[in-house]
């Protein structure tokens, strides 16, 4: 009987094939040969450097298609937008589900559950964080359609979806940092004082997040909510400097592997090589 749930996620990818994107593609597709996977995570940015034009665009199947064709990265792609999508159409990923089933972004911020064994369940809560960045908003003339969006329902509903959650456990997952010690893309203050409490008061495991382009893992010492960053899927260029949560921060491309039971969510960093370079462990009821 299966018990637990294994997933990979990666952020910040879609660069056509270049710089490390298709080393980290067969790397992923490695693991998921060795231990079959059950979907896959992305923590947006998913297109660079202006997201897609259209669900004919052609970086779906130079960025996409092309670089993810192992037969066991076969899986769904649970996806949010980044700022750099927001330079193009973000609602052409939207739409693009309509095309290919497996990239799933049904609205630019969504809830999931997956089964872990018949009594534990995780609720997934995907946001769209690039619309709540004061400097993003700013430049709205880089950014699509982002004054269109209301942040205030957002909010409203990320607080609902999380107060109405009965699952053992919860993982946020936005395109930006809550904390990051990467020097060119830091803490996020809006962030912080908006998203931050909620998973406090409402016992979320994870935030899982992208942007800055490296891996890190940062435990803040006052709470029980653990904070990662993926967002080196081809390119590890924001250098990580000193900051006084960081256990873990790695700039190299690496994506991460995760395995899921009902007491325990066990976290691997895998580089371009395939060695694994930091492991966690996160418990259901405080991280360990």
């Amino acid at each position: 009987m299966k018990d637990h749930i294994h997933f990979l996620v990666l952020g910040d990818w879609g660069r056509k094939g270049m710089h490390a994107q298709i080393p980290i593609a067969q790397q992923m597709c490695n693991t998921a040969q060795s231990n079959p996977i059950d979907f896959i995570l992305s923590t947006g940015d998913n297109f660079y450097q202006d997201g897609v034009t259209s669900t004919e665009d052609p970086h779906w199947q130079e960025s996409f298609l092309d670089i993810y064709q192992g037969t066991a990265l076969q899986k769904d792609w649970y996806v949010i937008l980044g700022n750099h999508d927001y330079h193009g159409n973000p609602s052409a990923q939207v739409s693009y589900h309509k095309i290919n089933k497996k990239w799933y972004l049904p609205n630019r911020y969504y809830t999931f559950v997956k089964e872990i064994n018949p009594s534990t369940s995780v609720r997934f809560i995907c946001i769209d964080t690039t619309p709540m960045i004061d400097d993003h908003r700013l430049h709205s003339y880089k950014h699509s359609d982002i004054l269109e969006q209301d942040n205030t329902a957002q909010l409203r509903w990320l607080e609902e979806t999380l107060r109405n959650s009965t699952e053992d456990w919860k993982i946020v997952m936005g395109h930006h940092p809550i904390y990051s010690a990467g020097t060119n893309r830091g803490d996020q203050a809006e962030l912080i004082q908006h998203i931050k409490p909620l998973l406090e008061q409402y016992n979320v495991q994870l935030y899982l997040a992208g942007h800055s382009h490296n891996a890190q893992y940062l435990r803040a010492s006052s709470g029980t909510v653990a904070y990662m960053v993926a967002g080196a899927g081809a390119l590890a260029d924001d250098i990580i400097g000193p900051h006084e949560h960081l256990q873990f921060g790695s700039n190299q491309p690496n994506f991460a592997t995760m395995y899921l039971d009902e007491s325990q969510l066990r976290i691997e960093w895998i580089d371009q090589h395939g060695a694994c370079i930091f492991q966690t462990t996160i418990g259901v009821n405080a991280a360990l």
